[in-house]
């Protein structure tokens, strides 16, 4: 059972988009989890999280592989009722969230009534609509993107049939992304030339010679140029570091058409330095078929 589950919720996340940031499979065998629980957790290197973890009216209860508690038996949401996850973005960094995915299970009596709320709003508007086996929860929306202080989400459950039935959560995926919001390469191609003009098939057009230019606060180091056809040949690259505030360097791109009529390529730079652009250019050219 929580195989299919499992499979479930990774078919859902890549439904989800984006990457995982926060994930726990809860695999363990049966006992009682603390509170928060953070075995077996994966997480992003640049963002903290307390673990899932649970609200004072409810208490937790021994099963193998999921999450769980009593006490749902409320007959409506009970503020006290609730299991909890908490993100914190590290310093200089933000979260853009994409979608929490989850599995989940109740017992004959346990809760069937959900809702997931956010500490930004003081837990007040619901979030997409949870149900007991789980399900996608959309989180792109403006509220949750650029994020640069912690978010607490909580998951409500109420409307169990006695005090005993059980709630659970059985895995759970939180999608995104979490990127830096420190100083950063700002670059750009230079000039704006896109058309290399015609040449016979086989022979090469006159070189052109681009200048990439970082107007941002930090060098760019590791650049690379390439293009994403065997026509457009890029050479010479004169640095693989581009110094901030003005730093350039150059490439040549020459066209060799391999076929007659119109041929079309892209060339995109790109750094290894964290937070730069990637600048493109949109290359066209002609063949034109050798007179015998």
């Amino acid at each position: 059972m929580k195989l299919k589950l499992f499979i479930v919720a990774l078919f859902c996340s890549v439904l989800g988009w984006g990457q995982s940031i926060f994930d726990n499979p809860l695999t363990f065998t049966s006992a009682v989890q603390p509170s928060p629980y953070t075995t077996g957790q994966t997480i992003d290197p640049n963002i903290t999280v307390r673990g899932i973890s649970r609200g004072s009216g409810i208490i937790g209860t021994a099963a193998a592989n999921r999450y769980t508690a009593n006490g749902w038996n409320s007959a409506t949401l009970d503020a006290n009722d609730y299991f909890e996850f908490t993100l914190t973005p590290n310093s200089g960094y933000e979260i853009d969230f994409v979608s929490f995915v989850y599995t989940g299970q109740a017992s004959g009596t346990g809760a069937t009534s959900f809702a997931f709320r956010s500490s930004l709003d003081g837990y007040t508007a619901n979030i997409g609509t949870p149900t007991v086996a789980g399900t996608t929860i959309s989180l792109t929306g403006a509220t949750y993107q650029n994020l640069t202080s912690s978010i607490t989400f909580r998951f409500y459950g109420w409307g169990a049939s006695g005090a005993g039935g059980t709630f659970s959560i059985n895995d759970f995926t939180f999608n995104g992304t979490v990127t830096s919001t420190g100083p950063a390469p700002s670059l750009a191609i230079t000039p704006a030339m896109t058309n290399l003009g015609s040449s016979c098939v086989g022979t090469p057009t006159t070189a052109v010679t681009y200048t990439i230019t970082n107007t941002g606060t930090v060098a760019a180091t590791g650049v690379t140029v390439v293009s994403s056809g065997a026509e457009f040949v890029v050479s010479g690259l004169s640095s693989t570091t581009i110094p901030a505030s003005g730093g350039t360097a150059t490439y040549v791109v020459t066209f060799t058409p391999s076929v007659a009529g119109a041929r079309s390529a892209t060339i995109t730079v790109a750094s290894t330095t964290s937070g730069s652009n990637s600048p493109t250019t949109a290359l066209t050219g002609t063949g034109t078929a050798v007179v015998a």
